[in-house]
């Protein structure tokens, strides 16, 4: 039985993982979250304290490391959470035989194409403007929006820092806009909205990608006609594909 011990679990995608793997006999859940959780085996923690970090991750075999501060939060809590928790993780991973990390990036690591021609004209809508078909953002690209976009950015680097120095496989995924109601609510989603199923389909394929896939940067959207955001790496070294799109939703 693989142990699975996953950070923020009382987020909104770490409740749609837990449920999506709960019935999974094959794992066994763990969570790591500042508040307790009813009906599962919870390990009341800060990321920030990496002593009772480092204890948490004895026998655990992948972490799905979700906990986060969100865009809009001070630059302290990204600090704290983002940047230094962030590495907690990973460290406490390295000291305790973690075999791999599966870290809760964002495409907020590169929106700031959003601001370029064509990219704009997707996320604002303006679709009459788009006269040949566009080149994909590869999931290489770095171009940060705001301070939470570069803490991830952060977070991908230093994961290829432990993957490099320790063997530890690091998979970054480049979360597009999960939704309480599932379903996009601006115009940019139409773009880069992300179903639940997709998101949980792509963090199970995570934790049974094959070993020697050491570290690796991947964009998780849905299947979104007005998308930007290179899918194909996610394809092919993850054997994912969506199954829904924000299409079915625009008039």
């Amino acid at each position: 039985m693989k142990r699975i011990l996953i950070t923020g679990m009382s987020g909104l995608i770490g409740q749609l993982v837990y449920n999506n793997l709960k019935n999974n006999s094959d794992y066994e859940l763990i969570a790591l979250n500042r508040s307790k959780l009813q009906n599962v085996n919870c390990i009341q923690a800060d990321i920030n304290n990496q002593e009772k970090v480092t204890a948490a991750f004895e026998g655990i075999d992948t972490v799905v490391h979700l906990a986060a501060q969100l865009p809009g939060a001070s630059w302290d809590s990204m600090l704290k959470t983002n940047l230094e928790g962030t590495y907690n993780i990973y460290e406490a991973s390295r000291i305790q035989g973690v075999k791999r990390v599966i870290f809760a990036s964002s495409g907020d690591a590169a929106r700031g194409w959003d601001n370029e021609e064509p990219y704009n004209w997707l996320t604002e809508g303006e679709y009459n403007k788009i006269k040949s078909p566009w080149k994909m953002v590869p999931p290489t690209d770095v171009w940060p929006k705001g301070i939470y976009g570069a803490s991830k950015v952060w977070g991908e680097a230093i994961g290829r820092h432990f993957s490099d120095e320790y063997s530890l496989s690091v998979i970054c995924l480049r979360i597009g806009a999960v939704l309480p109601e599932n379903k996009p609510n601006l115009t940019r989603h139409y773009s880069t909205w992300l179903s639940h199923n997709d998101i949980t389909s792509a963090i199970s394929k995570s934790i049974t990608a094959p070993d020697d896939l050491k570290f690796g940067i991947f964009f998780v959207n849905s299947n979104n006609k007005w998308n930007y955001r290179d899918l194909n790496p996610t394809r092919k070294h993850l054997n994912w594909d969506s199954i829904d799109t924000a299409d079915k939703f625009q008039d």
